[in-house]
């Protein structure tokens, strides 16, 4: 079991908790209210608002952990699949190596910022083939900015964004129109 497949469980099993949390947040703020509605003076009411900032306060903080866990592992995973020699296919086609070892480098040096108000578009499925090991995720192009693209795990399809990429065009259309390695 890898660092990645440790971030993927422990990343599905924080959101299935964060739910169960959430859930009871819910159910203790309807309780608060309810109570506070009908003026019902048998309620300690510090206690109701430590349990719902307590588990407010958790969630984020979760969230927080779990993304910077997941791509942490990401970033591990992918140093050493480049320290493997690792082939990289772009939907399905093997690039050169010049162009893998490019694109590779950039994806390790992503940003986690950029400006708001796109969203991502077109998919291109990237796959890191290693001896041992094989790393999918998917390469998204912006909305607005052409050159940049969105990185997720295929394996983590609602984990969000990983970072984003700034790919030039003309990189991007080498490794379209590239030839396979012989």
């Amino acid at each position: 079991m890898t660092l990645l497949d440790i971030a993927l469980f422990f990343d599905n099993f924080l959101k299935l908790l964060l739910l169960v949390l959430f859930f009871i947040a819910l159910f203790l703020f309807g309780k608060l209210v309810f109570f506070l509605l009908f003026h019902n003076h048998d309620l300690n009411i510090r206690k109701y608002i430590y349990y719902c900032s307590g588990i407010i306060i958790f969630i984020v903080v979760s969230a927080f952990l779990s993304m910077t866990f997941l791509s942490y592992a990401f970033d591990s995973s992918l140093k050493i699949m480049v320290e493997e020699s690792s082939h990289v296919y772009v939907d399905s086609v093997l690039l050169e190596r010049k162009n893998s070892e490019d694109l590779v480098s950039r994806i390790i040096d992503r940003d986690s910022i950029k400006m708001s108000g796109s969203r991502p578009t077109i998919s291109i499925l990237v796959v890191l083939q290693g001896a041992s090991r094989r790393l999918e995720f998917l390469l998204r192009r912006d909305s607005r900015d052409q050159d940049v693209y969105w990185v997720f795990l295929v394996d983590a399809p609602y984990s969000g964004s990983l970072g984003y990429v700034e790919i030039p065009a003309e990189l991007m259309m080498s490794i379209r129109d590239g030839a396979p390695d012989s």
